[in-house]
C-alpha cells in the first residue's frame, strides 16, 4: 500500500497505478479497476480522437456509474517531446467515495503513444 499525506493532514491512498506503451497511438486503452477496502469497482476507457478541440476532454458515465469513457481530443505531443497530461485531477464520486484520477501521455513520430494512469483516494488519517 502507498499513501500519501498533504500539507493540510489529508491522508491518500494509491489505488492504482499503471504505465502503458501502446504500439498504436489510436488505440482505445481500458483499464478496470478494483478496490476491496472501498467495494469499489470502476472500469475507465480513454478514447483518441483526432476530432474536437485541441487539448479537451469529453467525459462520459454509464447509468450505473460502472463505466467511465474519457474521450481526449487530439492529446498528441510535438515531436515526442514532454508529456500532455490533466492539470487538475478529475474527482469521482463513487458509492459515496472520493476517488481522484491523474492521467498524462505522450505520442512519437512513429506512432506510438506513452500513457500514465494514477487513482487515489481520500482516508481518514488513524
Amino acid at each position: 500500500m502507498i499513501t500519501q499525506i498533504s500539507k493540510a493532514n489529508t491522508k491518500w491512498r494509491l489505488l492504482y497505478n499503471k504505465n502503458i506503451l501502446l504500439i498504436d497511438l489510436a488505440n482505445k486503452l481500458s483499464f478496470e479497476i478494483t478496490d476491496q477496502k472501498l467495494n469499489l469497482y470502476l472500469v475507465i476507457n480513454f478514447i483518441f480522437s483526432d476530432d474536437g478541440e485541441k487539448l479537451k476532454a469529453k467525459l462520459n458515465i454509464s447509468n450505473d456509474g460502472n463505466t467511465l469513457d474519457i474521450t481526449l481530443n487530439k492529446w498528441e505531443t510535438e515531436n515526442s517531446i514532454g508529456y500532455i497530461e490533466n492539470t487538475e485531477p478529475l474527482k469521482l464520486k463513487k458509492d459515496g467515495k472520493d476517488v481522484w484520477l491523474k492521467y498524462r501521455t505522450q505520442t512519437g513520430k512513429d506512432n506510438w503513444r506513452n500513457f500514465h494512469l494514477s487513482i487515489w483516494t481520500e482516508e481518514l488519517l488513524s
